[in-house]
């Protein structure tokens, strides 16, 4: 995203990090914006992340959050065995 306030503030609410990026096609192109990001590798967080944002979804983001709430499960039912 472009919108460091958003990527910082969407962030902070979950105890990320902002990784800012210059790519080679911004130099080229002096009205390409930087690129900022956040990420995490973490099962729980990205569950807690999914539901917050899935009643804001549409129906297609949904079904692909379903992929993933169904995998999720499952991996917790391995774990738990």
């Amino acid at each position: 995203m472009t919108d460091v306030d958003v990527v910082i503030h969407f962030a902070s609410m979950y105890g990320l990090e902002v990784h800012s990026y210059n790519y080679t096609k911004y130099k080229e192109n002096p009205h390409y914006k930087q690129i900022h990001t956040t990420r995490t590798g973490r099962r729980d967080l990205i569950f807690k992340i999914v539901s917050d944002f899935y009643p804001y979804l549409g129906e297609r983001r949904r079904e692909k959050c379903d992929e993933f709430l169904a995998w999720y499960q499952e991996k917790q039912h391995e774990t738990s065995d």
